[in-house]
């Protein structure tokens, strides 16, 4: 370590630094020095980790199952009735609505015969159930009184598929659209789907970026310069992108729901860039007592790099108290949650680190 020695300028300088001094001792302390002092390895070594982490999840990774049981409660006894006596209703239904323009009918002939054939067509081997991929098992007759309606303008049918739509499924329910489309357009019917089988890829992470958006302006308000104000936010995405590898690798010993990112995601944010601000700016006030980069992000990590391993590991003992429910999925929940914010913590007491050790005064760039 950098020793200070010298008469205290009256602002209490020099008692500071004898402070920082004293913090360099145990196990932390030796660990943070170690991050501080070998910088490209702590980064090198991180890069390796992600780099074995995306080679486990392509051979032993997992998927994610949409699936949520309550073993014993009513519901899911419900639940099993419904799946045991309706089994093959059990797919998925695409609903597909046929409208004629404003004041027109759909029972004319050219239109009739159009949909008529793109029912056909449905009913085809084209759109058959296969060992590969899923396939319509039954469809109505949309000029059904039930389902014609009373002006002659709408008709719609139903397509069950052959089993619930999955992600993988969505080009086969697209290839379906696009078949009746072709089949019904060319003589103006208007045509729209909705269902369990019809889900749009949803716009995923709006709430996280919305927050990210919020969090990047209340950085450069307490930074006031953008280098420092990246840091906490790429440690939070770095650390989040790691508990997902985790999570996808757990995936593939274990069943882990599809809310469990989204958990992970919310709580993985928060802590990352809450952690990364007590050190970001710990190391900068270092700075400007008069430490070396090296020394000020050791000490930084020996002080507050304390304080954010006792809160990780306060939230993780917290949100692993759910396993106490006894519902499965909700103990997937608190692990995976856990799991997301051990990995911030221990990026934040190494990766970020070495990165502010080989900023320096860099940080406090593009004021």
């Amino acid at each position: 370590m950098t020793r200070h020695t010298g008469t205290d300028s009256g602002d209490g300088t020099t008692d500071r630094l004898v402070a920082h001094e004293r913090l360099a001792t145990g196990s932390l302390a030796r660990w943070t020095r170690l991050c501080a002092t070998h910088p490209w390895r702590i980064v090198g070594a991180w890069i390796g980790i992600i780099a074995l982490l995306v080679v486990l999840v392509g051979t032993v990774g997992g998927e994610l199952r949409d699936e949520f049981e309550i073993p014993g409660s009513d519901t899911q006894r419900a639940t099993d009735l419904i799946e045991a006596e309706f089994a093959s209703e059990q797919g998925g239904v695409l609903n597909i609505v046929f409208a004629a323009p404003p004041g027109e009918r759909l029972d004319t002939s050219e239109r009739r015969a159009a949909i008529e054939g793109a029912i056909a067509r449905l009913e085809s081997d084209e759109f058959a159930p296969s060992e590969e991929t899923t396939g319509i098992e039954s469809i109505g007759d949309p000029f059904d009184e039930n389902t014609f309606s009373d002006d002659g303008r709408i008709a719609y049918t139903e397509a069950q598929f052959d089993q619930t739509i999955e992600e993988d499924d969505r080009e086969a329910v697209v290839a379906v659209q696009d078949a009746v489309r072709e089949e019904v357009t060319p003589e103006g019917v208007i045509v729209e789907y909705n269902g369990t089988a019809e889900f749009p890829p949803i716009e995923q992470g709006t709430e996280e970026a919305l927050g990210l958006l919020a969090a990047i302006i209340v950085l450069l308000f307490v930074f006031r310069t953008v280098v420092a104000m990246i840091i906490p936010i790429a440690l939070a995405i770095v650390a989040l992108a790691t508990a997902f590898l985790l999570l996808f690798i757990l995936a593939g010993l274990t069943d882990i729901n599809t809310i469990t990112p989204i958990l992970v995601s919310m709580i993985g944010l928060g802590v990352g860039i809450d952690y990364s601000l007590f050190i970001v700016t710990r190391f900068r006030q270092l700075l400007h007592d008069g430490l070396s980069p090296r020394d000020a992000a050791a000490e930084a990590g020996a002080s507050a790099g304390r304080a954010v391993l006792f809160a990780g590991l306060t939230v993780a003992i917290s949100v692993s108290g759910l396993a106490f429910i006894g519902l499965d999925f909700v103990t997937k929940l608190g692990i995976g949650s856990a799991l997301g914010v051990l990995t911030t913590v221990l990026i934040a007491n190494s990766l970020l680190l070495a990165v502010l050790a080989l900023l320096g005064h860099r940080v406090d760039r593009l004021k």
